[in-house]
């Protein structure tokens, strides 16, 4: 099968989701279509084809060359493009993905890059499909005011990484007659002999032993750090000693940085900036609890990294919450924003500690949510989609 890829830039390091994903697909014939940041991480068994509107580095300016003398070979395609209204801009600048010769299958990984490029596939003689993550309904719609309406008519099926991103389709009035899949994110590969963290002690939030809370992501406005600090100013008024470690870089710290200093929270809260991923399994192993705050998300992946090293995990009933997280065993769901609530599940897995299991955590992340279970769901995605054309 041969399938195309398109992506806003070329996966990076950091996001290993896309790594997981692509390397499932090893065995189709797979077409990479982003901007080149890192060559270097490049696949051997990936067939690479740039945008045009990034000026290239050396080594790439042949590919580029040619890519762009291939827009007179697919004449044809670009009138075609240009009558469906597709600045000439824009088509110059995705000429790599639409003189592809041919392609059973195109996607977008994130749904919100498909906006201008919906004819692509048709050309192309494609089937065209979309995943929706947590950035596609969640924060994309609200910066750009943007429908996918004008998107489903060309769309064969879609996938989303919860049931409550699934739902949320409804919203944006996508067609019954468009299949959806759930195939939630896989733990990375690396993290499979993750080993769990000893059980949390019993005099855990004393003056001795002070109780360590980590949060993990961008400093953004959807991760809503400023709630984690209100968290952690209730529990030092109630006498817990406590430490929060915010991993993370972003907009968000200057104001982070001055709610700290009106909480007077200077020694309890430390914003630790970007780190790598070696000092972030350190703290995963560490801490004792992993708190996250988000208003919204799509599947936490780092919420389902800290319970691979056994760190029980505090979250709100946002999507993908309820299948990362087992309510009372491997976590508290809190039903509400409010930081009493976050409060009272923190303090019960301190005064609980023996329900929280680490090894038995672990275990079932480690199970659940494998990397051979995705990989099955993936390659099913599409093969059902070519064999039922």
């Amino acid at each position: 099968m041969r399938i195309g890829i398109i992506l806003n830039q070329y996966p990076v390091p950091s996001e290993t989701f896309i790594e997981s994903f692509l390397e499932h697909l090893n065995g189709h014939e797979l077409t990479v279509f982003a901007r080149l940041t890192h060559k270097s991480y490049q696949k051997n068994n990936w067939r690479f084809k740039p945008y045009l509107n990034r000026v290239p580095k050396n080594a790439q300016l042949f590919q580029y060359i040619k890519t762009f003398l291939s827009i007179f070979l697919f004449f044809n395609r670009f009138i075609i493009l240009k009558k469906k209204g597709i600045p000439l801009k824009q088509l110059i600048a995705d000429a790599g993905i639409w003189t592809i010769p041919s392609l059973d299958v195109l996607h977008f990984p994130f749904a919100n890059n498909a906006f201008g490029r919906e004819h692509y596939a048709e050309v192309l003689g494609a089937k065209m499909t979309l995943s929706f993550r947590g950035s596609d309904l969640n924060v994309y719609p609200v910066y750009h005011q943007r429908s996918y309406a004008g998107v489903w008519p060309y769309v064969h099926k879609v996938h989303c990484n919860s049931q409550e991103l699934a739902t949320k389709l409804n919203e944006h009035n996508i067609p019954f007659s468009i299949p959806v899949d759930v195939i939630t994110p896989a733990l990375r590969k690396e993290l499979n002999h993750a080993t769990p963290r000893s059980p949390l002690p019993g005099n855990l939030g004393t003056a001795q032993n002070p109780l360590v809370i980590m949060s993990l992501g961008r400093l953004h406005w959807v991760k809503d750090y400023p709630l984690g600090l209100r968290i952690t100013a209730e529990l030092k008024k109630k006498g817990v000693y406590v430490q929060l470690h915010i991993l993370g870089d972003g907009p968000e710290r200057e104001q982070l940085m001055f709610l700290r200093h009106e909480l007077g929270l200077q020694t309890e809260v430390h914003l630790k900036g970007r780190v790598s991923a070696t000092d972030i399994e350190a703290y995963f192993c560490k801490a004792h609890v992993y708190l996250q705050t988000s208003l919204a998300e799509g599947f936490s992946n780092a919420c389902m990294e800290a319970q691979a090293f056994g760190l029980p995990c505090v979250v709100p009933p946002i999507s993908g919450m309820r299948a990362c997280v087992l309510h009372g065993k491997t976590g508290m769901v809190v039903d509400d924003r409010k930081e009493a609530s976050f409060v009272n599940a923190i303090k019960h897995i301190i005064e609980n500690s023996g329900q929280f299991d680490p090894v038995e955590i672990s275990n079932r992340i480690k199970s659940e949510f494998s990397l051979s279970i995705q990989q099955n769901a993936w390659l099913n995605f599409f093969n059902t989609l070519v064999l039922n054309s």
